[in-house]
């Protein structure tokens, strides 16, 4: 779901609606652009390091909001060795998978 800010997201919550989560929510507080690059929905899981975040604090296409973020959106690059950083990925727009930067035209 996207909102224009995040008294919006509180409104939306207040009214009875299932609350997304920091880094699913599109807005400019939390995961601005999510819906543009990955589509109404995103399924994710912890990488082969084991770990949801990593304290990634650089932005980037997949980390616009570091300090939010902390690089949960950074996929994992099964070129890089068997236990890089990244999550496991599948979004409605990349379903099998994303290995590299998302469009955000």
């Amino acid at each position: 779901v996207q909102f224009p800010s995040l008294m919006d997201l509180m409104l939306w919550v207040s009214q009875g609606n299932p609350s997304p989560s920091m880094i699913g929510a599109d807005c400019p507080e939390r995961n601005l652009g999510a819906l543009r690059r990955y589509g109404p929905w995103r399924l994710m899981s912890n990488g082969p390091d084991r770990e949801y975040h990593n304290n990634d604090r650089t932005a980037s296409p997949f980390n616009p909001n570091p300090i939010v973020q902390l690089g949960v959106d950074v996929p994992y690059d099964p070129t890089n060795g068997t236990i890089s950083r990244g999550n496991l990925i599948r979004t409605q727009k990349h379903p099998e998978g994303i290995a590299r930067e998302p469009d955000v035209q």
